[in-house]
């Protein structure tokens, strides 16, 4: 035990110098003052965070600067702590899915960059394929014989589908595959510490009041972790956000002894929603 916490320490210790170069309060006052994107990509290149991104990559990937950071934090994990980090992979793996097949259902391949092969080592099937596919099919076929290709095929093959439809099941599938891994952590400590950050993540999914009933019972994610299932019925029946938030306001995320969210809270309340 003693040694997988020396692990995970020498991992936090690493987070927290790596989150030391990301922008502060005062980064983003000054970036809401600035008039134009291209005087907030010159100050994105003067940051040591993001600089990298700019020199290897250009300004088309700058979402790339988060994969780039997990890749860090992969190569500098022992084995315990890259299991956890598995999760998180997996998490980008369905999003290269979802970003070929809308390209693919539009009848277009579409070009995704990666760091430095980090990706292709890891991923579960041929991202090459996967980004040439022209529609749903030849892109069912660059995941044949992997854990993606049942379920896409199902989807394919009902009557009415769309984008949302795909990308939902995906979400879904992706939120039920790490709940259950997560419950086969032999630490209790770590698998703990899984849960509230992954099930939180989960509840906060649920964003129930942007869509019709029927839709919210077909795309309902079946996990939760702090709201009860009486809760997660009542957050299906509210009718506006704001019933919404007010009864988010009532949930176990901010009442109670473990509590985690202040509502009075800007920042906090905003990733909430």
């Amino acid at each position: 035990m003693a040694g997988g916490l020396l692990e995970y320490s020498g991992l936090v210790t690493k987070t927290k110098a790596m989150r030391a170069r990301l922008l502060g309060a005062d980064d983003y006052t000054a970036i809401s003052e600035y008039e134009s994107v291209t005087d907030f990509i010159a100050f994105l290149r003067e940051q040591p965070a993001y600089a990298p991104v700019f020199e290897r990559h250009g300004e088309v990937v700058i979402r790339d600067s988060l994969y780039m950071d997990y890749c860090k934090l992969y190569r500098f994990s022992g084995v315990q702590p890259r299991r956890a980090l598995q999760f998180v992979f997996s998490r980008y793996e369905i999003n290269v899915i979802k970003n070929c097949l809308q390209s693919a259902m539009e009848g277009n391949g579409r070009e995704i960059t990666v760091s430095g092969g980090f990706f292709e080592r890891h991923a579960d099937f041929d991202l090459k394929a996967v980004m040439a596919a022209n529609s749903v099919q030849e892109l069912i076929q660059a995941v044949t014989g992997t854990e993606y290709e049942s379920l896409l095929k199902e989807l394919e093959s009902a009557a009415e589908k769309s984008y949302a439809d795909y990308a939902f099941a995906l979400d879904i599938y992706y939120y039920k595959k790490v709940w259950k891994e997560i419950t086969k952590v032999s630490d209790k400590e770590t698998r703990q510490i899984l849960e509230q950050i992954f099930g939180t993540e989960i509840d906060c999914a649920k964003r129930f009041y942007s869509m019709g009933e029927a839709d919210v019972k077909k795309h309902q994610i079946p996990v939760s972790c702090r709201l009860r299932s009486a809760e997660t019925k009542r957050l299906l029946e509210t009718e506006t956000a704001e019933q919404f938030v007010e009864f988010v306001r009532q949930t176990a995320y901010f009442r109670g002894k473990q509590a985690v969210l202040e509502p009075e809270d800007e920042l906090t309340w905003e990733r909430v929603i």
